[in-house]
């Protein structure tokens, strides 16, 4: 018997563990890395907030979302050592990600705007050639699919609050209101209707996805939601 499901009024990073260590332990053909070689990748060490070379030995999630207006890109800044520092004002959807990525365990972060030379030319067209390769290979993809654009943020991780689930209860019987099917707000979402987030989405082998009301998981294998 099924007891009513109330989705959490803030994101819970315990459930998504859950999911991506059962795809990991049992999805291994399925959900495995394509192995592609990454030239000249760049990642987002969301200990330190600066941006570095990667690694084959540092695992990373990516970002999939909408940009805004604001060239967040141009506000980079190095320190003493030349390292190049996130900017301290930053979208949204991007301190987001960085909280859920920490969250979730990791400490790299593949984000467009800030891994790709946004004013370099030959760069940005180099790594643009190989972003299915950076997505097949992130761990795992945080899609922000509610908002319009990068000032909307991931509801339930920062100062973005969830749809308000309803409940109410009559005697002895609790009514939960249940919220949208994940897959109607997904598809309604601005997100969706962009050819390159869909383009990223499918290159992904794990896609969590956050939308007004809960998050959304899939893999090649399975799908969850709260």
């Amino acid at each position: 018997m099924f007891a009513a499901q109330v989705v959490p009024s803030n994101f819970h990073p315990g459930q998504v563990r859950i999911w991506l260590d059962y795809c990991k332990r049992y999805h291994k053909t399925l959900c495995r890395p394509s192995n592609s070689q990454l030239r000249g990748l760049k990642l987002i060490d969301c200990e330190a907030l600066a941006i570095q070379d990667a690694t084959d030995e540092n695992h990373y999630v990516a970002l999939s979302y909408v940009w805004g207006s604001a060239s967040y890109y141009h506000c980079q800044v190095q320190d003493s050592s030349g390292r190049s520092l996130l900017p301290r004002s930053l979208a949204p959807v991007i301190s987001d990600a960085i909280s859920v990525t920490k969250a979730l365990g990791f400490r790299y972060l593949w984000i467009d705007k800030f891994c790709i030379d946004q004013n370099d030319a030959d760069t940005k067209h180099y790594q643009i050639q190989q972003m299915d390769a950076i997505y097949e290979n992130s761990e795992l993809t945080i899609i922000a699919a509610a908002g319009g654009d990068e000032n909307h943020g991931l509801p339930g991780v920062g100062a973005r609050s969830r749809t308000f689930q309803p409940t109410a209860r009559v005697g002895e019987v609790k009514v939960v209101w249940t919220m949208r099917d994940p897959h109607y707000s997904i598809r309604s979402s601005k997100w969706f209707t962009r050819g390159w987030t869909f383009q990223e989405a499918v290159l992904s082998r794990r896609r969590l996805v956050f939308t007004e009301e809960q998050i959304y998981f899939e893999c090649n294998a399975m799908n969850c939601f709260e």
